[in-house]
């Protein structure tokens, strides 16, 4: 098992770690444009984070033109 974390660390760290699961869980409720705001800040806040990068480009694709079906699963078909 892998659990995903960042570079931050102390109160930075909690602080991007808190606003990326809030967004996160936008995300897997198929709420999109709230995704897509909540990591839009934090990748204000932390543009260095890759995985909120990642997160934001998905919620503004899916904003655009959602899945036909969501089941919380992100197939990834590029390294």
């Amino acid at each position: 098992l892998y659990e995903l974390s960042s570079a931050e660390s102390g109160a930075n760290g909690q602080r991007l770690r808190d606003g990326f699961a809030a967004a996160l869980e936008h995300f897997r409720k198929a709420d999109w444009q709230r995704a897509r705001q909540a990591f839009a800040e934090l990748a204000e806040r932390f543009p260095q984070d890759g995985p909120t990068r990642y997160y934001l480009g998905l919620a503004g694709q899916y904003c655009a033109r959602a899945p036909d079906s969501w089941d919380g699963a992100i197939a990834v078909s590029a390294k």
